[in-house]
């Protein structure tokens, strides 16, 4: 009996750690290629389908993305497909992942037309672009964040382009961030506070900002041997503090 128990014990272990592994795998692809999911990570994610799944009548969260009020809510009209077998978690999984793009994206388009008239609101005046740091010694950091931004592009800053660090900020919150910022296709600016890091966190930025590097070198020279001394062209600019 005891071995019988154990067995399933185990078997759930190597289900849950399969499922982990795909999610994963699956939630990197969506983030490399589609850029309105970007906007969200996390626990966001199961707010969004409890409310495109008629769960939760709260879609306070979707203000984020535009930080303003909406012009048009948004009807729910992307339901879940339908799913079973051994492996209906992949389908589900997948199929959630694409509801909550084209949730956001459809939030977008009916307020702002498009994100490229988003960024716009926020384009960097002298075209200055890539990775780029700079040393916060006089102020504190958000005073700094706020000074550069209005240097850069004129405007105050905005929610989606900051992410301040401090010790409770996750590991999750940089990845999407970074995703977000060096794959943005627009001139725009994003700003990273990192004046009260941890290590964990640290290595995290350096984990994220090489594979994106070495990823848009990759994308850009499918056909090439891409070489160390090859600067990625990154179209936003992002700066660290």
């Amino acid at each position: 009996m005891l071995e019988d128990e154990e067995k399933t014990f185990k078997n759930l272990e190597k289900y849950l750690i399969n499922i982990t592994k795909y999610y994963n795998s699956l939630l990197k692809q969506f983030y490399l290629e589609n850029e309105y999911i970007r906007f969200t990570y996390g626990k966001q994610f199961n707010f969004i389908i409890d409310y495109l799944t008629a769960n939760n009548n709260d879609n306070s969260f979707a203000n984020y993305f535009l930080n303003t009020e909406p012009k048009k809510e948004l009807d729910r009209g992307f339901p879940l497909e339908t799913y079973d077998g051994i492996n209906h978690y992949k389908i589900y999984y997948k199929n959630s992942l694409k509801n909550i793009s084209n949730y956001i994206k459809k939030y977008f388009e009916d307020n702002y037309i498009n994100l490229e008239n988003f960024y716009k609101n926020f384009q960097i005046k002298n075209s200055k672009k890539g990775i780029n740091y700079f040393n916060s010694s006089e102020g504190s950091i958000e005073e700094t964040t706020i000074d550069l931004f209005i240097e850069f592009t004129g405007k105050y800053p905005i929610s989606q382009n900051i992410l301040l660090i401090n010790k409770n900020t996750s590991l999750e919150e940089i990845e999407f961030f970074l995703y977000r910022a060096l794959l943005c296709k627009y001139n725009t600016l994003f700003i990273i506070g990192i004046n009260d890091i941890l290590k964990s966190q640290e290595e995290k930025i350096m984990e994220i900002t090489n594979f994106l590097i070495n990823y848009i070198k990759k994308r850009d020279n499918p056909n090439s041997k891409i070489k160390r001394g090859i600067k990625p062209d990154i179209k936003s600019c992002t700066i660290f503090i």
